[in-house]
């Protein structure tokens, strides 16, 4: 603002020169007035508009002196004011987290302002996402890549309204969900539709979560059950642990050995089980279907020279000792997964993996199927001490096989000459 202090009847006009010099030019561009001369009446002020801009790169905190004078012949002395400029980026919006945080801040509520002010908080489920499993946002979210440095600019980022995409053959649905012009799912943040589910994910199978709140289940569990409660690994929610879908299929026989014929079979006997829940680990897990099936950490599967092997096509195991692959005469020792016929929890369930008795065998030479098990073995062709990968007959004697002496007509108990060699004082060692 320009004020002529002049005061008198011979007082005129005064036309003032306007000038202007700047302390950094290195952080500032050349600071303008809109006009160079400016007139002003006898006790009268008159304005002029002064523009100050920092240069590109200018460095945050850096500060400019700007004089401005004003000066006119009759008048010797000259006229000045000084405007001091700061920079501060503070609130210059350079990264991800200068919003939100990268993973984005949580809490109870959100709040706005910058992420590396305390601001930026969301309601979700990120942290365990990003951190613990290592996902990315685009594997949730459009990539909004270079959006962070313009806006507007491409799909809006910054525009109160969520992007989503199509998450690993799922999608993220909310009570009053929109589409973007490539037709992904948006949720606007202020319409007050409130969090969303995820549903149909290769990440969590069957479950539809709730962004931000908590399964209440330990890790394995939230995606695909546990032995005990009957949900077995990934499927549809039609599927029951005796159905025949694929990803149900013998589960819950192998996990509780529910037909009594051996131990329970963990996970890590068939599958790799990692280490950590990620998607970007060795171990190929949430990587998609078909699941992997590898016996490489099985000493059952693979037990007596077997060599086990699993066709995801056909859903058939082969070649694996558990079901008779390094015997001769099993009526089906290559099964297929979702087949709820396999056993029946009859003798016939024998037959499948060896015969009823092991016909191939020379020492069951003469046995039959109405012979004990528990004569020679450990079991009754059940529990723990049967398909376990060994062979043992702690029960055996002399008369598990033959008489004392033999005295039938039919091997192993023939009569020849034992009763003639055979007295009470008598015994073969």
């Amino acid at each position: 603002m320009i004020i002529n202090n002049d005061s008198g009847s011979a007082c005129s006009t005064v036309t003032f020169n306007l000038a202007v010099t700047d302390s950094d030019t290195t952080n500032f561009n050349a600071s303008s007035l809109d006009v160079t001369q400016i007139s002003v009446a006898p006790g009268a002020k008159q304005t002029a508009t002064l523009t100050v801009q920092a240069s590109t790169g200018a460095a945050d905190g850096a500060t400019n002196s700007t004089y401005v004078t004003a000066t006119e012949a009759s008048h010797p002395t000259a006229q000045s004011n000084t405007v001091t400029t700061v920079i501060n980026l503070l609130n210059q919006i350079k990264h991800c987290s200068d919003c939100h945080g990268l993973p984005p801040k949580e809490g109870a509520t959100r709040q706005s302002g910058p992420g590396t002010l305390g601001g930026g908080q969301v309601i979700g489920s990120h942290a365990i996402h990003v951190a613990t499993h290592g996902m990315v946002c685009t594997d949730c979210h459009v990539d909004n890549g270079t959006e962070q440095d313009q806006y507007p600019k491409g799909l809006g980022h910054r525009d109160k309204k969520i992007n989503m995409v199509t998450i690993r053959g799922g999608s993220y649905v909310t009570s009053d969900v929109d589409v973007d012009g490539s037709g992904n799912p948006v949720q606007d943040i202020e319409d007050g539709s409130g969090l969303g589910t995820c549903n149909s994910t290769a990440c969590h199978g069957v479950q539809s979560p709730t962004w931000g709140t908590s399964t209440g289940k330990p890790t394995c569990y939230q995606c695909h059950g546990t032995q005990a409660n009957g949900n077995n690994a990934p499927s549809s929610a039609s599927d029951t642990p005796s159905g025949d879908a694929n990803k149900v299929g013998a589960h819950q026989a192998h996990l509780t050995a529910s037909d009594g014929y051996t131990n329970p079979i963990a996970c890590d006997n068939c599958h790799n089980v990692p280490s950590a829940i990620d998607v970007t680990g060795a171990d190929g897990h949430l990587d998609g279907l078909p699941a992997d099936v590898t016996f490489a950490n099985s000493t059952l599967a693979g037990a007596n020279g077997a060599t086990p092997a699993y066709d995801s096509a056909t859903l058939t195991c082969s070649g694996v000792y558990c079901h008779g692959a390094t015997l001769a005469d099993g009526a089906n020792t290559t099964p297929q997964w979702n087949d709820s016929t396999y056993l029946q929890g009859t003798t016939a369930d024998c037959a499948q993996c060896h015969g009823d008795p092991p016909a191939s065998l020379p020492e069951h030479t003469g046995i039959t199927s109405s012979t004990p098990c528990n004569n020679c073995h450990s079991h009754s062709g059940s529990g723990p001490d049967h398909v376990n990968g060994a062979v043992t007959y702690p029960n055996a004697t002399c008369t598990s096989c033959h008489g004392q002496p033999p005295n039938g007509n039919t091997e192993p108990n023939v009569d020849g000459s034992h009763t003639a060699h055979f007295n009470t004082s008598f015994t073969a060692n």
